[in-house]
């Protein structure tokens, strides 16, 4: 997302955010732990995380165990693009304020720390000009990077944009915590449990409902 003609118009910023939402999903439900969670459903409810067998563990189970970090990373490209969507349809910058290039956009920069800036904001400080020969719209006081997952996902004045409950928002945290975790027995503990159940089945009826409304 280094081209800023998502920025162009209201149309641009919808299509954007419907692609970024159908995409993040279609990275997310490659999961194991999306796509193959009632196998493992099955397995806790008819056996129980004490009596499962050690060709089950090894066969069934340890394969959602060796697939947890890059799970953890997919879910979280779904969830990422999702409240950049959500950004984009409220009108706001989803791109890092760049400050090497402006000193006077210190202030902004650092409200981009606690809150979204919108467009019309980052427009009074610095134009967005349309280049004729790449075809494409520049803003000099915009990185080509975008914001951080961490941010978007936490901060309260972002949170009121993307609206996703507290219960969602903690899971997330959970599992974006899995990419700094090299614990096996953690691991197996946590697939081993009904709370792992009852994450997922959060996640995926949430990546449902967004997919059935981006395709609207």
């Amino acid at each position: 997302m280094n081209q800023l003609n998502i920025y162009s118009s209201p149309n641009s910023a919808r299509s954007a955010a419907s692609n970024l939402i159908i995409y993040g999903a279609s990275i997310a439900k490659r999961s194991k732990i999306l796509s193959e969670i009632d196998q493992l459903d099955y397995l806790l409810r008819t056996h129980g995380s004490k009596n499962i067998s050690e060709n089950d563990v090894k066969n069934i189970v340890m394969p959602y165990v060796f697939e947890a970090l890059i799970d953890s990373i997919r879910i979280g490209v779904f969830f990422e693009n999702y409240i950049k969507a959500k950004l984009l349809l409220n009108h706001c910058i989803v791109h890092n304020i760049d400050q090497s290039i402006l000193v006077d956009v210190k202030l902004l920069l650092k409200d981009q720390k606690k809150r979204p800036l919108t467009i019309d904001e980052v427009h009074k400080t610095s134009n967005f000009e349309f280049d004729e020969v790449n075809k494409v719209i520049t803003n000099k006081i915009l990185k080509p990077t975008t914001l951080s997952y961490s941010l978007i996902l936490n901060k309260p004045a972002y949170r009121k944009i993307h609206e996703m409950e507290e219960v969602l928002v903690t899971i997330l945290n959970e599992f974006n915590q899995y990419r700094n975790r090299l614990h096996l027995h953690h691991e197996l503990s946590y697939v081993l449990s009904s709370k792992m159940i009852k994450d997922v089945k959060v996640i995926n009826e949430f990546i449902d409902d967004a997919i059935n409304l981006a395709v609207k």
